[in-house]
């Protein structure tokens, strides 16, 4: 699959404002972003490996993120809203773990990013 500049642009840009490492690989999270829906959130690495998969829910004080099912699983998380997800993969994988929402990827990108 072919992953559109303008995703990897805005992967570089999140990488940015979330103090991923300077080495971290944009491509997983471009490719996600790429075919991701707007509620859609991931569970990413400070060196931009996706560790696991969730989404937003409306409820009636807003709208709140979880983890998937699987992710739960995979994990088995106590808790499954996305920053106490993000809380205890981090743990259990010995890294800092961010949650990047699909919504990140709207908006003019501000790197050329090279296909």
């Amino acid at each position: 699959m072919d992953i559109h500049p303008y995703y990897i642009s805005k992967a570089e840009d999140v990488f940015g404002l979330m103090k991923f490492d300077d080495d971290a690989d944009p491509m997983p999270l471009a490719a996600w972003a790429q075919g991701a829906e707007r509620y859609e959130i991931v569970f990413c690495t400070s060196d931009g490996h996706i560790v696991g998969h969730g989404r937003y829910y409306h409820t009636m004080a807003g709208d709140v993120a979880y983890a998937d099912d699987e992710t739960t699983k995979r994990y088995r998380l106590i808790a499954n809203e996305a920053g106490g997800a993000r809380y205890q993969i981090g743990r259990q994988i010995g890294r800092p773990v961010v949650v990047v929402g699909a919504s990140r990827f709207s908006g003019p990108a501000t790197h050329r990013a090279q296909a």
